[in-house]
C-alpha cells in the first residue's frame, strides 16, 4: 500500500508498523517517492499504544488501518487490542 500511494503522488505517506521495513521494501519505497511529489516516513511502534498510534497518525488526513492478526496464534485480548480497540 505504501508503494502504491507513492506511485500515485500521494502527498505524504505515513508507515506505522511494530517492525522497520527490510533493506528490499525500503528500497522500493525510495524509488517510488523518487519518481513522485511523494514524501514517505517510517515510524515503528506499538499498534495498542494509544499515545503512540495518536502521534503516528499526527496532521494525516486518512488511515489505512491494514494491521491485523490472524490464525489461531495469540489469545484473545490480543485480537481484540490490535483488531478492534
Amino acid at each position: 500500500l505504501v508503494e502504491m500511494l507513492l506511485e500515485r503522488n500521494a502527498k505524504r505517506v505515513v508507515c506505522f508498523d511494530v517492525l522497520p521495513p527490510n533493506e528490499t521494501l525500503l528500497d522500493r519505497f525510495q524509488k517510488a517517492a523518487s519518481e513522485s511529489t511523494s514524501s514517505f516516513e517510517i515510524i515503528s511502534g506499538d499498534l495498542t499504544s494509544k499515545k503512540t498510534t495518536i502521534d503516528a497518525c499526527e496532521d494525516i488526513d486518512i488511515v489505512y488501518h491494514i494491521a491485523a492478526l490472524v490464525g489461531p496464534f495469540h489469545d484473545r485480548s490480543k485480537y481484540m487490542a490490535v483488531n478492534y480497540d
